[in-house]
């Protein structure tokens, strides 16, 4: 029921996400309005302020930064390009963090009548940093810290020493069901679809808490990740990646 700004860098991709939205919102009282940009996130020199200025003007109370991801692959760091690894850091950490501060200003505001909520999407992987993704892991390590460290500048300093209103969180996620993906994860019960988990994102907001899993299968397997030694979490992962990696490569 939300209107929403959306995202992409695939304009035919885009449009059959827009019709899909707006055939949901037929026939309802104030039908949704669903307005978007495009931006190759993996590439650095974007004018940020550029990008958001058509909607400067709209009240906005909830920023998911979703955008992120890394190819499933058996090289090692020292056989990629510093392009593809300077792509991988600028989608899933500089270009959520140069948006959020573009728009800062405009959520600022918006707090001044209520609550506003931005998330960062992060990721188990975060946590237990998997056999060749170590720079995707610590690109969510990064989201984790910028989440906190924000949160607690708009909190405690704010404006003029007082708290602005808006609030930062970070998203501990599991695999999720998604074509987006290499060699996707069939759904199952620590697999959501994209649905299911985005309406449990929706009844996480405003919990209070400044890390949270909204997926309760994610929120039991990153407790047993915490719970038991890290030598167990590892090899158990690298054995997973070990099947995804050959699925992909596979499926290329």
């Amino acid at each position: 029921g939300f209107n929403a700004v959306l995202h992409r860098r695939n304009e035919a991709k885009m449009q059959q996400v827009v019709r899909e939205l707006r055939a949901q919102g037929k026939g309802k009282a104030g039908e949704r309005d669903i307005r978007y940009f495009f931006a190759d996130a993996a590439k650095a020199g974007h004018d940020f302020a550029k990008l958001v200025e058509p909607f400067g003007a709209l009240h906005v109370t909830i920023v998911v930064h979703n955008v992120g991801g890394s190819d499933l692959s058996a090289a090692r760091i020292d056989g990629r390009s510093e392009d593809y690894i300077l792509g991988v850091v600028n989608k899933n950490s500089f270009f959520s963090l140069f948006l959020t501060r573009a728009l800062l200003p405009q959520l600022r505001r918006a707090a001044q009548s209520g609550p506003v909520q931005v998330f960062f999407v992060g990721s188990l992987a975060g946590d237990i940093a998997p056999v060749r993704l170590p720079i995707y892991a610590a690109s969510k390590g990064f989201l984790e810290s910028l989440a906190r460290g924000l949160d607690n500048d708009e909190q405690f300093l704010g404006v003029d020493d007082r708290p602005t209103g808006v609030r930062f969180g970070y998203l501990s996620v599991g695999a999720v069901h998604s074509d987006n993906h290499d060699a996707p994860m069939p759904p199952s019960l620590t697999t959501p679809t994209s649905a299911r988990f985005a309406r449990a994102l929706v009844d996480a907001m405003g919990c209070g808490r400044r890390r949270v899993a909204p997926y309760w299968m994610h929120a039991v397997l990153s407790w047993l990740v915490e719970l038991g030694p890290e030598s167990v979490a590892d090899a158990a992962s690298a054995q997973e990646m070990r099947g995804l990696i050959a699925r992909a490569e596979k499926d290329r």
